[in-house]
């Protein structure tokens, strides 16, 4: 199964954890001249709400894996035969 899309429930506490462990967040995060108001990070964590930008997503399900509160989900579709 692949991941389709990230959806974050009321939940959501705040934490950053999904901030923190996202493979795109860290890469970027690793640059040089980061400016993370300027930057555009997969999920982002602003006045205690957690957001996915699905078009920098990668899909790959470490956020959701890794929520405390059990916040993130994600949609599945089958992999194509």
């Amino acid at each position: 199964m692949n991941f389709k899309k990230v959806k974050i429930s009321e939940e959501c506490v705040g934490c950053g954890i999904c901030e923190s462990v996202c493979p795109v967040n860290n890469l970027l995060i690793d640059g040089t001249e980061f400016d993370p108001d300027k930057a555009k990070l997969a999920v982002k964590v602003t006045n205690g709400e957690a957001a996915v930008d699905e078009e920098v997503c990668l899909t790959c399900g470490t956020c959701t894996f890794n929520c405390p509160s059990r916040a993130i989900s994600a949609e599945y579709e089958p992999r194509a035969s």
